[in-house]
């Protein structure tokens, strides 16, 4: 999961007017003479096909990017507490969901008028709802990005753990000062990403695009590892592992509890806390459908359909294989699974070493830009409630290198220090998963195609209004959203407390 950079607008001042006047409710509004261009995109995209240079594969490519990152490694732990057979089910209905909230995106990017430039989420909440929507969705990218930064440190802690004890476990010096001193949580941290922090510092990260092939790459390999080690130790030890599918009771040590069905309604909320952030990549749809050649709405929604299709494949076999592999023994990190003595194994971690460590500035650099605006916002109020009295201090701020350098150091030092004590990544996960992601899956797509499809398709064509079946759906998955969102936050909040086992 990752998150591209914001694309400034390039909108004119008739533009911003056009827009000011519909977000105001005025209906009398006259079309310029220019009026094809204030037409809704789903009727230029026939006269016009509009985008970038980016073929269809490419950007299918770039989307998968996003959506497979860390939570793989967490997915097998999700359906051994979650139970085989709901995880798998609520994989498929989260899949259908996030297909049709991306779908939304893009419906509601084909009926906005032609003129606006709309290249990410906050350009769209603040088009949808104004100023306000467009805080609240920063805020949604500082809380969902915020914990990934914790979550992909503790990750690379953890490959970096078992590189490091395979090493001291060859060289017979397990009871060195050196193991003990090395092997320390914050040692481990600070090997990883102090020599990584001056790259943070840099204005534009674009070169670590480049390691986004390389990750994916890794991460594909371990997939297919997942499923081939899982399938040669169901083969190989066929007479002498027994699977059991029931695990109440369960005392016999020659075979393996593989759970079908969870062990209360608490793990279950726990699982698809995991589940529920391994679609995420709807930050990203606006910005590719932008790049895309000829990204009229069928290319757009065939992008974000075949991606998410391919990872489902992906997620759906390492879920069910591992789970009948290590049963009810898989750990959050599922590779803490394995044999730590495996050179094979041993192989892959520090691969996934490699592919981790980069993800964190790359998560940095939206989640930065994101407080910085926020700040910057924050100035604007002052400066209109006549608290200080300079028109551009929010140029000013965002400008600065002073802040710029500050805000760097502090989100730095904020995903440090806990990532250094947090034991296990699904205490970090379940943050994620319960109130960032569903928000940006259940809850914003649903909205703004709502309010849009409200306001400006029916005031630009002069048409009817009606719910329709998408508009049902919408506001169904809002409920669901909010629904889910207090259950598993509650859940979770309760399981860190100590309240549920």
């Amino acid at each position: 999961m990752s998150y591209s950079a914001e694309i400034p607008r390039k909108d004119s001042t008739e533009d911003r007017d056009f827009v000011s006047r519909f977000l105001s409710g005025n209906t009398q509004v006259e079309l310029p003479q220019d009026h094809q261009s204030l037409l809704p995109k789903e009727i230029n995209d026939k006269l016009a096909p509009t985008g970038g240079k980016m073929a269809l594969p490419f950007g299918v490519f770039n989307l998968i990017t996003t959506v497979m990152g860390a939570g793989l490694l967490s997915l097998p732990y999700a359906f051994s507490i979650g139970g085989l057979v709901p995880a798998s089910i609520a994989l498929i209905l989260i899949l259908i969901i996030s297909l049709f909230s991306g779908h939304l995106l893009i419906d509601t990017l084909s009926l906005l008028p032609q003129s606006l430039k709309v290249f990410n989420f906050e350009d769209l909440s603040v088009f949808s709802y104004g100023i306000i929507a467009k805080v609240l969705s920063l805020l949604t990218i500082i809380v969902l990005l915020y914990p990934s930064h914790i979550a992909y440190m503790i990750l690379t802690r953890d490959q970096l753990e078992l590189i490091t004890e395979f090493s001291f476990n060859h060289l017979n010096a397990t009871n060195s000062t050196a193991h003990y001193w090395i092997t320390q949580k914050y040692t481990l941290m600070s090997l990883a990403y102090i020599p990584l922090l001056p790259i943070c510092f840099l204005p534009k990260i674009r070169f670590l695009g480049y390691t986004s092939f390389f990750g994916f790459s890794c991460l594909l390999i371990v997939s297919i590892s997942f499923i081939v080690f899982s399938v040669i130790g169901l083969v190989h030890d066929a007479d002498a592992t027994v699977i059991n599918f029931s695990c109440a009771n369960f005392t016999s040590p020659g075979s393996i509890c593989v759970p079908l069905f969870p062990s209360s309604i608490f793990k279950f909320l726990e699982s698809l806390t995991i589940i529920a952030l391994v679609f995420v990549c709807h930050f990203n749809i606006l910005p590719i459908c932008h790049e895309l050649y000829r990204s009229t709405k069928l290319r757009r929604k065939l992008t974000v359909t075949s991606t998410l299709s391919i990872v489902f494949c992906v997620y759906i076999l390492v879920g069910i294989f591992t789970t009948l592999q290590f049963g009810s023994n898989v750990q959050s990190d599922v590779m803490k699974s394995y044999d730590a003595d495996s050179i094979v194994l041993l192989v892959e971690r520090c691969l996934l070493f490699l592919a981790l460590l980069p993800h964190y500035p790359i998560l940095l650099f939206p989640f930065r830009a994101s407080v910085i605006y926020l700040i910057g916002l924050i100035c604007d109020l002052v400066v209109h409630l006549k608290l200080v009295v300079k028109d551009d201090l929010s140029l000013t701020v965002r400008e600065s290198r002073f802040v710029w350098f500050f805000v760097t150091l502090c989100s730095f030092i904020l995903a440090f220090a806990p990532a250094c004590f947090v034991p296990n990544v699904d205490i970090v996960w379940g943050f994620v998963g319960s109130f960032g992601s569903v928000l940006v899956v259940f809850i914003w797509p649903a909205l703004f195609y709502l309010k849009v499809r409200r306001d400006y398709w029916r005031k630009t064509t002069d048409a009817k209004c009606n719910l329709g079946i998408k508009g049902a759906l919408s506001i169904a998955m809002i409920i669901i959203g909010i629904v889910i969102m207090f259950m598993c936050t509650t859940n979770h909040i309760l399981v860190i407390a100590g309240v549920e086992d």
